[in-house]
């Protein structure tokens, strides 16, 4: 039993029920001060995407440039062989040098059917080996021509005698052209006795040679140079046999004679002691 001095317990239940307030006020979340956004950081030349992208745009002849210089990586220059690199001209971009017309290296006897590929060092400006380069400094006006993946594929299926077969008809034609005036026709002929030697018992051209495809083939092939279509002939050609060589040799015969009647060469003999 509880003292009278001692202060009454209150217990939960005992307290009056409190009624719900039907509008109860939303409960306020402190905010944060907002701050105001800071004005945008002005982009720079340097820091811009357009002036990353001038950066590196680089003019029309370097471009030209570093696509030949890369693809130059990729060719293999064999002195031997260099008439086969009949894929590997460019065509020349941006101003040619004022004595292109007169250059007389080697590389450029017999331009443009008989020369070897351009020289990407005298399309830049300069070439160190002057005279002497082995590769043409004179003018290639337009594109190669080439044939496709495709028509690789099917042309490295035909047997030797069958190359010759589709070849030389137009080695005939170029032989007799302004240009060469019958001068290749030593070139021709050894490549026929050879076509005569390798054709016999040969099989018939390969189902997928469609007339159609044929006449693409020969589209091609009316556009490339005679050096050009001498060196598809060795297309795959690993073996330096008597056959090659005597092509080869009569080829470069050819670049000198070509050169010995050209009014702007003056160097016929260093020329043909590099030929020897």
């Amino acid at each position: 039993m509880d003292s009278p001095s001692s202060p009454k317990k209150v217990l939960l239940k005992d307290l009056p029920a409190v009624a719900a307030d039907p509008h109860p006020e939303p409960k306020k979340i402190p905010q944060r001060p907002q701050t105001p956004p800071s004005p945008p950081t002005p982009l720079t030349p340097q820091s811009t995407p357009q002036a990353k992208k001038r950066n590196f745009d680089f003019g029309q002849d370097m471009k030209s440039e570093l696509q030949t210089s890369i693809r130059s990586i990729f060719q293999k220059w064999d002195p031997r062989y260099e008439v086969s690199d009949y894929l590997k001209e460019r065509t020349v971009q941006g101003p040619m040098s004022p004595t292109v017309e007169e250059a007389d290296n080697p590389g450029s006897l017999g331009h443009p059917q008989l020369c070897r590929r351009r020289c990407i060092y005298f399309a830049k400006g300069h070439c160190q080996h002057g005279s002497s380069c082995g590769f043409c400094h004179l003018e290639h006006t337009r594109q190669p021509a080439q044939l496709d993946k495709k028509q690789r594929t099917i042309f490295d299926k035909l047997t030797e005698g069958q190359k010759l077969e589709i070849l030389l008809p137009h080695l005939r034609t170029k032989a007799t052209e302004e240009q060469l005036q019958h001068k290749a026709d030593s070139v021709v002929e050894i490549m026929e006795r050879r076509m005569q030697e390798v054709s016999a018992g040969a099989p018939a051209l390969p189902e997928e040679l469609t007339d159609s495809r044929m006449s693409n083939l020969d589209k091609v092939f009316a556009r490339m140079t005679f050096a050009g279509l001498v060196g598809l002939s060795f297309r795959k050609t690993v073996d330096e046999s008597d056959y090659v060589v005597s092509v080869l040799d009569a080829l470069e015969r050819l670049r000198v004679k070509y050169a010995a009647t050209s009014p702007r060469s003056e160097s016929t003999e260093d020329a043909s002691a590099l030929y020897a």
